[in-house]
């Protein structure tokens, strides 16, 4: 997991250097927020969902998996509508 939020953290820094603006800040910081507290307790909740049979945990897991797909699925559909996402 801290390899994963090293990579998402450079490589917003990377975007940044090119690619000013509010709409960019608010992705950006969704996916700090996704990387530093979605993920987390996305992987916990699995982890104890499966081993004590909880169903509330997977549950919240499948909701919490889906959600951060729905970000990447909003984020590259912005991507593809707007020009000033990309370098």
């Amino acid at each position: 997991d801290i390899l994963f939020a090293l990579v998402h953290a450079g490589a917003g820094w990377y975007k940044f250097r090119w690619i000013q603006g509010f709409e960019v800040w608010s992705f950006i910081g969704g996916n700090i927020f996704i990387c530093f507290f979605v993920e987390p307790s996305r992987l916990y909740l699995g982890y104890t969902g499966n081993l004590g049979e909880g169903v509330t945990s997977l549950f919240l897991f499948v909701f919490l998996s889906l959600f951060c797909l729905a970000f990447l699925g909003i984020e590259i559909a912005f991507l593809n509508v707007r020009d000033g996402f990309q370098p």
